[in-house]
């Protein structure tokens, strides 16, 4: 659970500061609505997380998956990106295409309202981080409620999505809110901070942790100050020497992000990993 891991971490005085509950958070059916059977009280969850030293932050997405409530919904007001035929653009969505779902159309104004009054109520029940994924979706032959192509809307897409996100923590928890995004556009080195993505948990020069240090510069040189990486990659388990080295590396950048697919937590590698973690 969420509280044993926090107290784990206060045990081995990991120095957690932000316990971001990634994906599952939501009903399957209604987006921003939370899964009852899993977190039945998450303004408890704060309370809790608030005790070891920590703001809980949740994971978003900016999409409505096919045949839920919220597609139907998004696809009635005419909120959601759309296909040469004017209707909503499905296609797969996320790392392993096992969902579809449809883009919101930022573009939109009431869209865009829609968008910060969800944001606006999930900080009301207690999140103070927002992971802002996945914003790198947009098919090249999309349609937008502007008028523009989904080519001529691709890579401002993301400047859009962690705009409509940023300026509601910022008015509602100034200081004490913060976005972490994925992609990023020109005009994004003043939203919030970014990290790289999902790298393989290994050494890989082209995909491993040698890649993160090349995407830190290329960050640093494009002006966003604010980066962090998946200590560890995020695809499966890094060993106890990649996690450490890692993690090394990682203490250097502003964020670090114990984050990926399997255990992540410094103390699941052993006695060293922790202890290397601390020092840093």
């Amino acid at each position: 659970t969420v509280v044993g891991e926090l107290r784990e971490a206060a045990e081995a005085d990991a120095g957690y500061s932000v316990k971001v509950i990634d994906a599952g958070w939501e009903n399957p059916t209604s987006r921003f609505v939370f899964d009852k059977n899993r977190y039945p009280d998450f303004g408890g969850l704060v309370r809790s997380a608030g005790e070891f030293g920590c703001r809980v932050g949740l994971g978003l997405y900016p999409a409505a998956i096919t045949n839920t409530a919220t597609h139907a919904e998004l696809t009635r007001l005419g909120f959601l990106v759309r296909d040469e035929n004017g209707n909503p653009y499905e296609h797969t969505l996320g790392n392993d295409g096992s969902e579809r779902g449809s883009l919101i159309d930022f573009t939109c104004p009431d869209a865009v309202k829609w968008w910060e009054e969800q944001i606006g109520a999930l900080i009301d029940a207690g999140a103070k981080v927002f992971k802002v994924d996945f914003g790198e979706l947009v098919r090249l032959d999309a349609r937008f409620w502007d008028g523009r192509s989904g080519r001529e809307v691709h890579n401002e897409y993301p400047y859009l999505y962690n705009e409509a996100t940023l300026r509601v923590v910022r008015r509602k928890l100034g200081n004490e809110g913060i976005t972490i995004a994925r992609s990023a556009w020109s005009g994004s080195q003043n939203q919030g901070a970014f990290w790289a993505g999902d790298q393989s948990s290994d050494f890989n020069p082209w995909t491993g942790l040698r890649s993160v240090i090349l995407a830190a510069q290329n960050a640093g040189i494009s002006g966003l100050t604010l980066w962090g990486c998946d200590i560890g990659g995020y695809f499966a388990v890094p060993s106890p020497e990649c996690f450490i080295r890692w993690a090394q590396f990682a203490a250097l950048t502003p964020i670090m992000l114990f984050h990926g697919l399997g255990i992540r937590n410094p103390w699941e590698f052993g006695k060293t990993a922790s202890r290397v973690v601390k020092s840093y």
